[in-house]
């Protein structure tokens, strides 16, 4: 897991995200204000600021002693999106799964799809002298 350069020994991976796919939330089905718009992609009718589209994502996540925010805080960067509901009900603290509503453009929301299927973490690399922590999918 680690790998030593200039005396420092790089982490490989943090917390590891995988088996992320889309989930259907029963919230999305039960909702007067929620319309489909395409590949489990929704707009939330009644919100009246930001972007109105939403979809839902689950993930396993091993997480080791980091905070068990990132890589999901870097992949709301790379595609541009937001955290919009934890989707409380659905979790369960004795579960290494997550299930999360995201909330972006209809096109941020189709881009981010490529990293289902794929594990999803953060390594540190070493570039030009200066330690940098990057995201990884693989």
């Amino acid at each position: 897991m680690f790998r030593k350069i200039f005396g420092k020994k790089l982490r490989q991976q943090f917390n590891v995200m995988k088996n992320i796919s889309l989930y259907h939330s029963e919230k999305f089905a039960t909702s007067d204000h929620i319309k489909w718009i395409e590949h489990n992609i929704y707009q939330e009718l009644s919100e009246e600021h930001g972007s109105p589209y939403r979809t839902t994502i689950s993930y396993d996540l091993e997480f080791d002693e980091t905070s068990n925010q990132y890589p999901l805080e870097d992949i709301l960067n790379k595609y541009d999106l937001f955290v919009n509901d934890f989707l409380v009900d659905e979790n369960d603290s004795n579960s290494k799964t997550y299930y999360v509503e995201l909330g972006g453009e209809v096109e941020d929301l189709l881009n981010m799809t490529e990293i289902f299927g794929k594990k999803v973490f953060n390594r540190e690399l070493m570039i030009d002298g200066q330690l940098q922590i990057a995201l990884i999918i693989e």
